[in-house]
């Protein structure tokens, strides 16, 4: 018997649904166990603290972002393969952010924007906002982005460059925005409290919210630009020659 193509079906509604009730989830639990740890004497909870850690890579939250970073990734770099069947001339800008989401997957399990902050900080003594120095090349980074990719924005409809683009603030807003707060804050008052644990809190939900508002962009642009997308299971020579068996 042939094996038929099978047609690209998902319920965005309900993927959305699922990936903001698990981030509600991390969120309780993070804010639970940080409030235990640092405003009772209770001496033991269950292992909350560590598993559901916002500020480490290796728990809960980290493993979260990253597999959705990954996703994310993913649907950029298939958006990329077919608008070159198209020759879209924003071909390489799709790929280019599917190439940036994979980095910054892989970034949030190995940490290494913190690693070169520690060369930046020890060549320039930045203190306060800029305690973390990894800030200060990815500021002039987004710059650049930003430059070039404002065409790309522009060309997109109305609902999904709104989307984008909110996505985009929102990320942004806690991976630059609330690093800066945070480094100012550490810097004054060190890590071991309950504020710098709720800076850390903002920071990482931003986030993560920025990184789900652009996934559901992602798959309401592919389910409405390719309605019929099709998703083989075998390649077309094999699906040929068991069509003739």
């Amino acid at each position: 018997m042939g094996s038929k193509p099978q047609y690209f079906s998902i319920n965005v509604s309900k993927v959305i649904f699922w990936a903001w009730f698990v981030f509600g989830i991390i969120i309780i639990a993070y804010f639970i166990s940080q409030v235990v740890k640092f405003q009772t004497s209770i001496g033991f909870n269950y292992g909350l603290v560590p598993k559901f850690d916002m500020n480490a890579k290796t728990s809960v939250p980290g493993y979260y972002t990253s597999v959705l970073l990954l996703a994310t990734s993913v649907l950029l770099v298939t958006i990329a393969r077919l608008k070159n069947q198209e020759n879209d001339k924003f071909v390489r800008h799709w790929l280019a952010l599917g190439i940036i989401f994979l980095l910054l997957s892989i970034d949030g399990l190995v940490g290494f924007h913190n690693i070169i902050s520690i060369p930046i900080r020890s060549l320039f003594g930045q203190e306060g906002i800029f305690y973390f120095g990894w800030v200060i090349p990815a500021i002039f980074f987004v710059v650049i982005f930003a430059m070039f990719y404002i065409k790309f924005l522009l060309s997109l409809a109305s609902r999904y460059r709104l989307m984008f683009a909110t996505a985009g603030v929102i990320y942004i807003g806690g991976a630059l925005g609330m690093e800066l707060i945070g480094g100012l804050y550490l810097y004054g008052h060190g890590h071991d409290n309950l504020a710098y644990s709720m800076i850390v809190m903002v920071e990482e939900s931003l986030e993560i919210a920025g990184v789900i508002i652009f996934v559901q962009a992602l798959l309401g642009f592919l389910t409405n630009q390719y309605p019929k997308l099709q998703l083989n299971f075998f390649p077309p020579d094999k699906i040929k020659n068991r069509s003739g068996e």
